[in-house]
């Protein structure tokens, strides 16, 4: 502690920043902040006792302050003791359903500036074929990584989507409809099982996807579960997304991901074509 710029309050600060911190690696991220509440408890306590013990005892008080506004009530002059440890302490943890991930990039960022922890959740057996199904999902992996975000990787139900599903390929409103409804569902139980309280999907990012057809499904789902969804129309910032993640150099799809979507994509993009040329 004599080394510290600080003194004794820098190295009791330090030490309550670390237990902190090692407690919060320790716990799965759906019990993260249930154990900075148990802390937190439990420092009101000893500051509770330890006021009493420093009335009789002539201790620095630079130490125990320092110690109680890094843990305790953290006064706004002292927060950089804790840094982003508190700003963790508060958020709310959250399952996040992910089609891929450049779909993730400002559902993630947006969540968390309203006080959400997202874990992503991956579960997409629509998607096809297998090469592209494993790219999209090498692509999600090395993004989790390379930010420190925890990825869940559901189960996937091939066969059920190819009965369910496929036979409604010519009908695209109840075929998203149902294949939503799968994907969801599985998130829905991983959130269930894991001890989520919100769960969300960035499954209607994308301005091509049906939005209130989207929501729908996952309103009565995390009704089902007792599980509180969490929508927000994130279709403004589609731009924004497709730009970061360029600039990211990510792997980024031209179709939702089952061989419908992808016929349907294509047909798509030669009329466009077709249309501007027609323009000129």
């Amino acid at each position: 502690a004599a080394v510290l710029p600080g003194g004794w309050p820098a190295f009791v600060g330090l030490c309550g920043r670390l237990v902190l911190r090692v407690d919060h690696f320790a716990r799965p991220p759906h019990c993260r902040l249930r154990g900075h509440v148990l802390w937190r408890t439990l420092f009101r306590k000893v500051v509770f006792l330890g006021r009493g013990f420093f009335d009789y005892f002539p201790v620095d008080a630079g130490i125990w302050n320092c110690f109680t506004s890094k843990v305790v009530k953290i006064a706004p002059s002292q927060k950089d003791y804790l840094g982003k440890d508190w700003e963790e302490m508060s958020m709310k943890p959250l399952l996040l359903h992910a089609c891929c991930a450049p779909c993730s990039l400002e559902p993630v960022r947006l969540l968390r500036e309203e006080g959400f922890e997202p874990t992503i959740c991956w579960t997409n057996p629509n998607i096809q074929p297998h090469d592209e199904w494993r790219r999209r999902l090498d692509e999600l992996r090395r993004w989790c990584a390379d930010g420190d975000i925890e990825l869940i990787e559901a189960g996937e139900d091939r066969e059920r989507w190819e009965a369910g599903v496929a036979p409604l390929g010519a009908d695209r409103p109840r075929r998203c409809r149902t294949c939503y409804a799968l994907r969801l569902a599985e998130a829905c139980r991983v959130a269930q099982e894991r001890g989520f309280e919100y769960v969300g999907t960035t499954l209607a990012v994308s301005p091509y996807q049906l939005f209130e057809t989207c929501n729908d499904v996952l309103e009565r789902l995390a009704a089902a579960r007792g599980l509180t969804p969490v929508i927000r129309d994130f279709r403004p910032y589609y731009p924004e997304a497709t730009r970061r993640s360029r600039e990211l150099g990510m792997y980024r799809q031209n179709y939702c991901g089952c061989r419908f979507s992808a016929v349907e994509a294509a047909m798509d993009r030669a009329r466009i074509r077709d249309e501007r040329k027609a323009s000129k």
